[in-house]
């Protein structure tokens, strides 16, 4: 009853214990290259980044959304978001750090935890295209059948809650590769 007429939404659930790190909620921009619908081939890329609110998780405080969207686009609107040029691959600063400083931070929670999180992730990332597979996406399918010499670069958002499970928020068939911080060009050139 309350969406009568409206023909587009977007329907999430709401992680309300996502890991932090400095008291931040943070989620990961992946990107995966698809070369092949049948059979399906894919290849998660090795680096991404992270992308941190401006404002440390308070769940007290819903309304103050710069605590709970990671989005950078909406960040970027607050005071304190900080593209740093000091943000490198082995450098943590600002609102984007690179994923494997993001490892470096899993690796601290016990032995070995970078990896079994960047597995996790990776199954979580399989499965997706396995139901994006299953629900028959014809344009993409189209495409990689066609022509031998293309690829479809995806962006997956990824989110750990507190028990580092990984939650995906999305699939996305037209990534941003727009460069507007150096962590944008060590990963997108």
């Amino acid at each position: 009853e309350q969406l009568k007429g409206v023909s587009r939404v977007v329907v999430q659930r709401y992680i309300k214990d996502p890991h932090l790190i400095d008291g931040r909620k943070y989620d990961l921009r992946l990107y995966v290259s698809a070369t092949s619908a049948c059979p399906m081939r894919i290849y998660l890329h090795e680096q991404g980044y992270a992308r941190f609110c401006s404002e440390k998780y308070d769940l007290a405080r819903p309304q103050d959304l710069f605590r709970h969207i990671t989005n950078s686009n909406f960040q970027k609107v607050h005071r304190g978001y900080d593209l740093n040029s000091e943000s490198t691959r082995q450098n943590a600063a600002g609102n984007k750090w690179h994923l494997d400083v993001v490892k470096r931070h899993w690796s601290k929670v016990g032995k070995n935890m970078d990896r079994v999180i960047w597995e996790r992730i990776k199954e979580a990332v399989m499965r997706a295209f396995v139901m994006f597979e299953t629900l028959g996406f014809e344009s993409t399918r189209k495409l990689l059948q066609d022509g031998a010499n293309c690829f479809c670069l995806f962006g997956i958002d990824v989110m750990l809650d507190q028990n580092l499970h990984p939650w995906l928020l999305e699939l996305n068939g037209v990534p941003s590769t727009g460069t507007d911080s150096p962590i944008d060009v060590l990963i997108k050139s």
